[in-house]
């Protein structure tokens, strides 16, 4: 059925990729940003004549599979968003900083809720000098390269 759909859309749809499924390392799967991260499924959107004509998951191997029986404008679309998933992705420069980030390996973010009413903390950093004190100790933690 989702096959069909796909077949059925015009040369002048706009087909989206939405990567889902992420995994690590997995030869079978779409690399991301080459970041070691990969997709092995897609949330597939088509518009078509003004509206959204199709909204399925797939999994890539049944992508794949389908591209040789799709609209050519739909399979190009299609090959075009995955090779650019693919592509490494250059360092962010971060303002006032002298380390940049970079896509090569997963990251982790940190939080400091400032917020009186906070579930996780209770409220700790609500002091403007206790919550510049945590992040600069966060900061000082933290690991970037």
């Amino acid at each position: 059925m989702s096959l069909n759909k796909l077949k059925d859309l015009s040369d002048g749809a706009r087909v989206y990729l939405v990567p889902v499924g992420p995994v690590f390392r997995d030869d079978t799967a779409v690399p991301f940003a080459g970041t070691g991260l990969m997709f092995s499924a897609f949330r597939i959107l088509a518009r078509d004549a003004g509206a959204v004509q199709l909204d399925i998951r797939a999994p890539l191997a049944d992508l794949k599979v389908w591209l040789k029986d799709l609209p050519r404008a739909v399979s190009e679309q299609i090959l075009s968003q995955l090779s650019a998933l693919a592509l490494p992705r250059e360092p962010l420069k971060m303002p006032g900083l002298e380390q940049s980030l970079t896509f090569s390996r997963p990251l982790i973010m940190g939080v400091l809720n400032v917020t009186p009413d906070s579930f996780s903390d209770g409220g700790k950093f609500t002091d403007p000098a206790v919550a510049v004190a945590q992040a600069k100790k966060c900061v000082k933690k933290a690991r970037i390269s």
